[in-house]
């Protein structure tokens, strides 16, 4: 159901709770420790989503690490980890082709 449907019905506004809508991602797949080549040198993201299309992208383009970035790159936070380095790589995985960088704690 698309939001502006949901939006427009009255029914829901008074709920005692909030409502999301999901929507699965298909054809494709998430893996773990992730090479992407960025502009800054080569960045291992802990976790990717990439389209099946962007997976014949970085495959084309021979052996890790990926010359582009899967459309979603997830970091996650170590005890250790500064938020200027997370924040760094934010950019670099957008500078390389990411739709979508989340930094999870």
């Amino acid at each position: 159901m698309p939001w502006a449907k949901v939006v427009a019905d009255p029914s829901p506004r008074d709920l005692p709770y909030k409502m999301e809508l999901n929507h699965r991602l298909e054809g494709g797949q998430a893996v773990q420790g992730h090479t992407i080549q960025t502009s800054k040198g080569v960045r291992i993201a802990d976790i990717v989503w990439h389209s099946d299309e962007r997976w014949r992208q970085i495959k084309a383009a021979g052996d890790a690490p990926a010359p582009v970035a899967p459309e979603i790159c997830i970091e996650v936070r170590s005890r250790s980890g500064r938020t200027a380095e997370l924040d760094e790589k934010r950019a670099l995985y957008f500078g390389a082709g990411a739709l979508a960088v989340w930094i999870c704690d």
